[in-house]
């Protein structure tokens, strides 16, 4: 399926009486631009350093700057791999967070298990616009967010994502929920077996 963050892989994976794949959707193309950002701000201050060690010490200088470029370059490598592999589903019964290059993981939390859903967005995110949704269940416990089971990471549409997830749960829980009428059952049935108590007293 396609869409603004590209062309997203396919878990053969099938979750029974969900239309998962339908709902698949992946992050927008501005977080790799975020990412590059923040990979600018940590390269350019330590490159400095390097040069900076070499006017004193060429040998301790080329020491420092080779493996740090060695890094810096393979982050630059893998991070649009990163990007690619990062798959979402929101599905009437659970949120599907899908990503790894080399080790690829799977989370799938249900929605009847969700106490939070929250929304963040640092200034650099703000920037582009983009932001993460943060879904938590009672297990997790922290702050908000810092140990959410599944993160949706680098999309736009923060509200309509949120939303659209807040919607489902409230959905789930009230199919869950008994109808009255089987309330008014349970109720009557206590009563009947009251009664039946006094009358075996009163004898």
């Amino acid at each position: 399926m396609k869409n603004k963050g590209g062309v997203y892989k396919v878990n053969k994976e099938k979750f029974k009486g969900e239309n998962w794949k339908d709902n698949l959707f992946g992050p927008d193309p501005a977080q790799k631009k975020y990412w590059f950002l923040i990979w600018l701000i940590v390269f350019l201050p330590l490159v400095g350093i390097g040069v900076t060690i070499i006017i004193f010490s060429i040998l301790g200088g080329i020491g420092f700057l080779i493996p740090f470029m060695v890094v810096m370059f393979f982050i630059l490598y893998w991070y649009p791999l990163y990007h690619q592999s990062l798959h979402y589903s929101i599905t009437d019964e659970r949120v599907i967070v899908e990503k790894g290059v080399w080790w690829q993981r799977k989370t799938a939390v249900p929605l009847q298990m969700v106490t939070n859903v929250d929304r963040t967005q640092n200034p650099l995110e703000r920037i582009y616009s983009i932001g993460k949704i943060h879904v938590q269940t009672a297990g997790a416990g922290g702050n908000q967010g810092a140990r959410a089971e599944a993160v949706v990471t680098g999309i736009k549409n923060l509200s309509e994502v949120q939303e659209n997830i807040e919607r489902r749960i409230k959905k789930k829980i009230a199919t869950k929920e008994p109808s009255g009428g089987k309330k008014e059952d349970i109720f009557e049935k206590i009563l009947d077996e009251i009664r039946a108590i006094r009358e075996e007293l009163r004898k």
